[in-house]
């Protein structure tokens, strides 16, 4: 019975190393696919309004421009 669970055990670490255990949000390789291109743009702009609204801020200015010497 001792080789069935030593057995038993290394499929288990295999599976917990597996890309696929990983939950969605920790793997980066996963992240990229083309596929989630959209949501990544979504997080893109929800991050810096969740942190403002965290810190209090509900208005900012944007300045475009450019300068020439």
């Amino acid at each position: 019975m001792e080789p069935e669970s030593s057995d038993r055990k290394s499929h288990l670490y295999a599976d917990i190393k597996s890309h696929s255990y990983l939950p969605a949000d920790r793997d980066t390789e996963f992240l990229q696919r083309e596929e989630l291109r959209s949501i990544r743009i979504g997080l893109e702009l929800l991050k810096p309004e969740l942190i403002q609204r965290e810190q209090g801020i509900r208005s900012t200015i944007v300045v475009f421009g450019s300068a020439r010497l």
